[in-house]
């Protein structure tokens, strides 16, 4: 260290990544239409729903375009971290749900790591004006610390149809009640990353 210069040297660091998906008004027009054939097929509840939710596993026809994007940020955000990882190193796994919210649907606090996942995420197909999504910090969860100060605070987004958001599995988040009639639309996803083995 230089004497006079203040340097940076990270042990804690958590980031959400969002991005807008290029041409999401037809993936969305797409997906919708499935959505509306899977929900007109699967009327019972799935386990661990909350309250105003409606949630769907089916796999959809026009997936691979979203999946795609996925795949690309992921490799992008993974590198930024890690200068030497490259994609074609490693497998990605890829597991997502439907979720439609209703007026006062909302998802309770929880964190995605009990599904051994490393990245997790959300893409929002109807969102704008239905809702906060809120991230935690397990610091400022706890109290641990000050809520001035910003060692671990909160993270509240608010999120637009089109919109992808990226985020450690293990970050603790929340999704706040639908405040209108609109429906919330989203699907969410858990990215495992596996190493390739040789031949």
């Amino acid at each position: 260290m230089n004497t006079g210069q203040l340097n940076l040297m990270p042990i804690l660091h958590v980031d959400v990544w969002g991005s807008k998906v290029p041409g999401y008004q037809a993936l969305n027009t797409r997906l919708l239409e499935e959505i509306r054939a899977h929900r007109a097929e699967q009327t019972a509840q799935m386990q661990y729903n909350n309250p105003g939710c409606w949630r769907g596993s089916k796999r959809y026809a026009c997936e691979e375009e979203l999946l795609g994007v996925i795949r690309a940020q992921i490799g992008f955000i993974t590198k930024r971290y890690k200068p030497d990882f490259s994609l074609e190193d490693f497998d990605l796994a890829i597991d997502y749900w439907t979720n439609v919210n209703s007026r006062g649907g909302s998802n309770e606090m929880h964190t995605h790591s009990i599904s051994g996942s490393d990245w997790s995420g959300c893409y929002y197909i109807q969102a704008t004006g239905t809702g906060a999504v809120r991230f935690y910090t397990e610091q400022c969860l706890h109290r641990h610390i000050k809520p001035y100060l910003p060692f671990g605070t909160t993270c509240e987004i608010h999120p637009h149809d089109g919109d992808l958001l990226l985020f450690p599995s293990y970050l603790l988040h929340a999704v706040m009640p639908n405040p209108i009639e609109r429906e919330r639309i989203n699907i969410a996803f858990d990215v495992r990353i596996a190493q390739k083995q040789p031949g």
